[in-house]
């Protein structure tokens, strides 16, 4: 058994030939040749992601869908505005539509996309605003939508806010 790993570090098509060979056994053995294309993604998230989900309390029991990411955002103390902003690349050669879509509310509405959508160009990013004004001073969580439809891109977001001691 033979275990071959793609692991590029550029974008481009390749080739490989593999031949197998034993000491001391004239025999001709296998050539196996690999193809592989490696290509880049339609965005990247730059964004620090939480490992909130393994420290989530009983309280919020909303299922989540499969892959979801997660952000944590923070604000000083109730009523005290704080924005947290979510970098999106587009590392391809053409420009797309992006959207957010709030799918869940358990925030009370403390947690706001402040720019639903935006047409990011080639080669660029986008810095995609989110607002954070407590009303009280427990954890809330908010469920959004990322979306790049030509594309059919769908990722899910689950904001935590929390206040900061």
């Amino acid at each position: 058994i033979f275990k071959v790993t793609f692991a590029p570090m550029e974008v481009d098509d390749f080739v490989a030939l593999f031949k197998c060979t034993v000491p001391y056994y004239d025999q001709d053995l296998p050539k196996i040749s690999f193809n592989a294309l490696s290509r880049r993604p339609i965005c990247h998230f730059n964004v620090p992601l939480s490992d909130y989900l393994s420290r989530r309390t009983h309280e919020f029991t909303d299922q989540l869908p499969e892959g979801v990411k997660v952000i944590e955002v923070f604000a000083k103390s109730v009523k005290s505005r704080s924005v947290t902003k979510v970098e999106v690349i587009n590392p391809t050669s053409m420009l797309y539509e992006s959207k957010w879509e709030l799918v869940k509310d358990n925030s009370d509405g403390s947690i706001i996309c402040d720019n639903i959508s935006a047409i990011i160009s080639s080669g660029k990013k986008y810095l995609f605003p989110f607002s954070y004004c407590p009303k009280s001073a427990k954890t809330v969580e908010c469920l959004y939508l990322f979306e790049i439809p030509e594309h059919e891109i769908k990722v899910y977001f689950l904001f935590v806010g929390r206040i900061t001691h």
